[in-house]
């Protein structure tokens, strides 16, 4: 006849047969084995990217297909006028850290730029509140407005504590182009690591060009710009373009 050592493996549970402590440390390790393969793994950030990355893709190939047809349903009517909108919304995004002595030259070409996008049909412009780039932009658009109506300024701010270090002039100047703008978004409320990550997200997953000054492939800005690319915008690029070809400016 077997030991009880030996059978008790077979029938653990059974109330009439008691078990070894090594029998029963097994047990807990079963148990707790099955019980982390219900929980989900935790994903890494790189995975959580790329997922992020699929998705915004997803929806917007599928924005594409829908504008192409034409649905009697709400929702793909919907869907297709949110797409329309975004082919009329140009980004910006560029360094803070500007070429001494070349503001006036990027302005005027940031000037050109936007006339000539405001005459393709393009009315929605969004910036992320950013110093350097980010603000001349912002200003930019706010003069133009005055000759162009129709024309709209969104700021999409990554949290309310933006302009915490800032000096006392730049924080007047955003402040000015806050109360100025035509409608203001926060994608996130406190500041946390991603939230300048989580606002240039924004900004290109609701446009369908991005007017940049990328002067390296490093940083934000190239992520962005990058990010931009996948998404299938309309990139221009302030740093490798003249001023005189934007008055007869086509897509680039």
């Amino acid at each position: 006849m077997a030991s009880k050592n030996c059978y008790t493996q077979y029938i653990i549970g059974r109330n009439f047969v008691k078990q070894t402590n090594y029998e029963r440390i097994n047990t807990n390790r079963r148990r707790k084995a099955k019980a982390n393969q219900n929980q989900p793994i935790p994903m890494t950030a790189q995975e959580l990217d790329t997922a992020y990355q699929y998705r915004q893709r997803a929806k917007r190939e599928k924005l594409l297909r829908l504008a192409d047809v034409n649905y009697e349903a709400g929702a793909c009517v919907f869907a297709a006028l949110t797409f329309r909108e975004n082919l009329k919304t140009c980004c910006f995004t560029g360094h803070r850290q500007l070429p001494s002595g070349e503001r006036a030259v990027i302005t005027n070409k940031l000037e050109c730029v936007i006339t000539a996008l405001y005459q393709r049909g393009i009315r929605y412009y969004g910036a992320g509140g950013a110093l350097g780039f980010g603000t001349l932009a912002a200003q930019a658009v706010l003069r133009l407005r005055e000759s162009c109506p129709s024309m709209k300024l969104i700021l999409a701010l990554p949290c309310l504590t933006q302009t915490r270090g800032w000096k006392p002039e730049d924080v007047v100047e955003y402040k000015r182009i806050k109360d100025q703008a035509d409608r203001v978004v926060y994608t996130s409320q406190q500041y946390t690591p991603v939230c300048w990550h989580k606002r240039n997200r924004h900004l290109v997953d609701n446009s369908g060009i991005c007017v940049c000054y990328l002067a390296k492939n490093s940083g934000g800005t190239a992520c962005t710009v990058r990010y931009a690319m996948e998404q299938r915008l309309e990139i221009i690029n302030i740093a490798n373009v003249d001023v005189v070809p934007y008055g007869e400016m086509s897509s680039q």
